[in-house]
């Protein structure tokens, strides 16, 4: 079994957030996991093309983890994934990081930043529509993979995944928001 995490790049100008997601990149690629970079240059990706390229590139007992680009796991949250069955999706609330430290729970049922899969991602109809990141995102693409027949679950009380955001920088507004139906995830332990 391998832990492959896929993850984006993309040309950020403004030098703290930059630091930050260069920071999150190097710190997955030490955790243990195989990183694979996604250029994200020229155009965002969908959910489709992280899907596709896991079913192009892993083996069917692989864990796969998709995460936003200021995300990042230590090895030992990576060994917590074991237990993860093919019919099932772990999507996961986030663990912030502070610049002194703290690890403080975000505890909400409409923010999910990885999404982790045992072997090939099945059909998931709609997922070409939207990218990761985007408002609404997380909560579309939960009720998208429940309707694929996947039980999704957010064990992040369990299984912590880091966010190191303290630049607060971001480029969404509302009106990029993915409309509903959603599906929240309340977060559980496993």
């Amino acid at each position: 079994m391998n832990f492959n995490i896929f993850v984006s790049v993309y040309d950020e100008k403004h030098h703290g957030r930059k630091c930050e997601l260069t920071d999150c990149l190097r710190r997955n690629q030490v955790s243990g996991a195989n990183v694979i970079i996604v250029d994200e240059t020229n155009r965002r990706s969908t959910y489709q093309d992280y899907f596709d390229l896991i079913n192009q590139t892993t083996g069917h007992d692989d864990i796969n983890i998709i995460i936003n680009s200021d995300i990042y796991f230590l090895e030992s949250e990576l060994q917590k994934l074991k237990s993860l069955r093919p019919n099932e999706c772990y999507a996961l609330t986030r663990w912030d990081i502070y610049p002194d430290g703290a690890e403080i729970f975000l505890n909400r049922v409409d923010s999910q930043d990885c999404w982790i899969f045992r072997g090939k991602v099945r059909d998931v109809t709609g997922a070409n529509n939207f990218g990761l990141g985007q408002p609404g995102c997380d909560n579309k693409m939960a009720l998208l993979l429940r309707d694929a027949g996947y039980t999704v679950l957010n064990p992040s009380k369990t299984i912590k995944s880091y966010h190191m955001h303290n630049s607060k920088i971001s480029y969404y507004t509302r009106n990029d928001a993915v409309p509903p139906p959603y599906l929240r995830l309340t977060p559980t332990e496993l």
